[in-house]
């Protein structure tokens, strides 16, 4: 599934006639459209990046903090770590400034990270240069406060743990 969604952002990122039409915010409710509806969200944003991507980043917030989403539906539990990488590599200042303000959030997303690089698909397993390019852009990432500033260094910190892995 996360293979498909990954194809779906890359192919809804590079057709924008197909994006352009959608003007609502994002839609925040774990139904059976939700993962379809992030992949679009995702491809809107590289056509309108800074207030869409904050909309988005603050929806998936919301629903993984929302109700214990963590313990009452896994498949949400597993896809969650893979969507926080992701939005972080759209735009690293605002996920940093996001995850200053839900710091429960951002610490559950650390217990989980590991889940984030989790190779399921035959090799090679691309992940290892996903993890360096992810470290290089959240090295390179200017925060502006204090509090942004410990968030970056306790994900560096974190990332620098991770290891991939393959599961066969």
């Amino acid at each position: 599934m996360f293979a498909v969604l990954g194809l779906a952002v890359l192919f809804l990122a590079s057709s924008p006639t197909q994006v352009v039409a959608q003007t609502r915010p994002p839609v925040c409710s774990l139904d059976d459209g939700f993962y379809d509806r992030f992949a679009r969200e995702l491809g809107w944003i590289q056509l309108n990046r800074q207030r869409r991507f904050h909309q988005l980043l603050e929806c998936f917030v919301q629903l993984d903090t929302a109700n214990n989403v963590h313990t009452t539906n896994v498949e949400f539990a597993e896809f969650a770590p893979r969507m926080y990488m992701a939005l972080l590599k759209v735009d690293p200042a605002d996920f940093i400034s996001v995850m200053a303000r839900n710091l429960a959030t951002f610490q559950h997303l650390l217990d989980e990270l590991d889940q984030a690089f989790v190779w399921e698909e035959d090799p090679p397993n691309p992940l290892e240069d996903e993890l360096h390019r992810i470290v290089l852009l959240v090295e390179a990432t200017d925060v502006g406060r204090p509090d942004e500033s410990a968030i970056k260094a306790r994900l560096l910190q974190r990332l620098s743990r991770v290891v991939p892995r393959v599961i066969d």
